[in-house]
């Protein structure tokens, strides 16, 4: 689960160096993203390794499904949107502010999604980075298909732990945790 609270034990300069991270993060996922579009692509987007001295550690590449990204490519325009000023030096980034950690937290959250790892910043009181992504998917009654994790591919040593919770599975419904189509070491 996120902590926000992870962020205010930031150095201001950490935690715009973090900003900035995620911010450029985004922005080459949504750029293949548009250009894939363009092209009339839809195969899964390839996301890079990222080894910077911000993170605790490094960034695993990761495959992702094109429709996933285009689900969440709003969400992450407006993040990016919103951080924007902090990244061109407009505002200071003070860990102390909830609104801004919680913006942050918001696109972390989204790009560990992406990449099915986690992201965290050095100095940070979290897993460090490319360690267990937890997912919960909770439902009270399924009557079609509930899978929690869906992707083409882990790997890079991603680990996920999952668990669903449901208490009523519909006749021909299923609940699957996790569907992969591939593991790599």
């Amino acid at each position: 689960m996120a902590d926000p609270l992870s962020l205010a034990l930031l150095s201001s300069v950490t935690l715009t160096e973090g900003i900035k991270f995620l911010y450029d993060r985004a922005g080459g996922i949504l750029d293949r993203a548009r250009e894939r579009r363009a092209a009339r692509r839809s195969e899964a987007l390839e996301l890079e390794a990222a080894q910077d001295p911000v993170l605790g550690s490094q960034l695993a590449a990761a495959s992702v499904e094109s429709a996933v990204v285009e689900r969440n490519a709003a969400a992450l325009e407006g993040l990016r949107t919103v951080l924007t000023p902090y990244v061109h030096g407009e505002l200071a980034a003070d860990p102390r502010d909830a609104a801004l950690r919680d913006q942050v937290e918001a696109l972390r959250g989204l790009l560990e999604l992406l990449y099915g790892q986690r992201i965290a910043f050095r100095g940070e009181s979290r897993g460090k980075t490319g360690s267990t992504i937890d997912v919960e998917a909770v439902a009270r009654e399924v009557e079609g298909r509930l899978t929690a994790v869906r992707a083409k591919k882990l790997s890079g040593g991603a680990k996920l732990r999952v668990r669903t919770d449901t208490d009523h599975v519909g006749s021909g419904a299923e609940v699957i945790g996790v569907d992969l189509d591939d593991i790599q070491g």
